[in-house]
């Protein structure tokens, strides 16, 4: 039979920089398989992946930008204000349970309870932040990253 002859290597992909402001190629945890997709005897490749890019924004008015920085300060407020939360989260559970052990129900229950108490803020909080933060994506876009499939038929 013989041993198998290879031709020279060639990119099937060139090289270009991630991002961009759209998705254009997979940038990161690349996922490549080999396939006759279209059934015409060649070999295709099907990539799966993630690409990244910030999209284009827009020139803001006076108004837009002064809302700008009224979101990165609310922001701001909103993460110190979550990060109280879980620092009195922490301290409570850490007084709970400090007589008990850390694999038993009792301390598992201690914990859940916990939690539950501060339930209400920690999601009305996380809703504050996805709100302000989905309200400045749309005056100034942020990266984004998406999986995608992608197809590179031979022809």
């Amino acid at each position: 039979v013989g041993a198998p002859s290879f031709g020279a290597l060639k990119p099937l992909i060139a090289p270009k920089e991630r991002g961009g402001s759209e998705p254009q190629r997979p940038d990161v945890g690349l996922y490549p398989d080999v396939m006759d997709y279209d059934g015409d005897g060649d070999l295709d490749l099907v990539a799966g992946g993630y690409s990244m890019w910030t999209p284009k924004g827009r020139e803001l008015n006076s108004q837009e930008e002064a809302r700008v920085e009224e979101l990165k300060m609310e922001l701001k407020a909103l993460e110190e204000e979550s990060s109280k939360i879980f620092e009195t989260i922490s301290k409570e559970i850490e007084e709970a349970t400090a007589e008990l052990n850390d694999e038993s129900d009792e301390s598992e229950e201690a914990v859940d309870a916990i939690y539950d108490k501060h339930s209400e803020a920690r999601n009305g909080s996380r809703k504050k932040m996805s709100a302000a933060r989905e309200e400045l994506d749309e005056l100034i876009p942020s990266p984004k990253s998406k999986s995608f499939v992608w197809l590179y038929e031979r022809i």
